[in-house]
């Protein structure tokens, strides 16, 4: 079977859009069974014991929603400028303190590079209201390149002067 050069690179253009969502999916997934763990004790301890399987089921059951009183999640969206093709995805790490060092983020994402021959140049994120701090490389291949600038949520509100409590009666 021989195929147009055309027809494989529409392929891989959707094979590649279908990767971005189910990284997508599997994140909103993490970010909803994390949810889940914060606010269920006894979800702790299945989930110690048992593992992932049984939440998740319980989360499908749940229709994805952790309890009445679980915060909203937010879409925050992180660009970047980035033109060179020889980059086969980008790594994205994040941590809500700054006390880790950066090799020790986590991996929040792992980004395609190109998606229908086009550099991708965002991330939309869904996520738990809080201060994430967040950094990016480019990968290939022969490694991964050095950590971008560090970018962040915007911060808590603080408690500043203003904000004192009393009993007016």
């Amino acid at each position: 079977m021989n195929l147009e050069s055309s027809t494989v690179n529409l392929l891989l253009g959707a094979i590649i859009t279908l990767q971005v969502w189910i990284v997508r999916e599997l994140f909103n997934l993490k970010a909803r069974l994390n949810l889940v763990l914060a606010r269920c004790p006894q979800c702790k301890m299945m989930f110690k014991a048992e593992g992932f399987l049984p939440l998740i089921v319980a989360l499908a059951l749940l229709g994805g929603t952790a309890t009445a009183s679980a915060p909203p999640l937010k879409e925050i969206v992180l660009a970047w400028d980035y033109t060179s093709r020889d980059v086969d995805a980008f790594v994205l790490r994040g941590t809500p303190t700054l006390t880790t060092n950066l090799p020790a983020w986590p991996v929040v994402a792992t980004i395609p590079a190109l998606v229908s021959n086009t550099i991708v140049t965002n991330f939309t994120l869904t996520m738990e209201p809080g201060q994430m701090f967040f950094v990016l490389t480019a990968s290939n291949f022969w490694g991964e390149s050095g950590f971008s600038n560090i970018t962040n949520t915007p911060n808590i509100a603080p408690a500043g002067s203003g904000l004192n409590l009393k009993r007016k009666s």
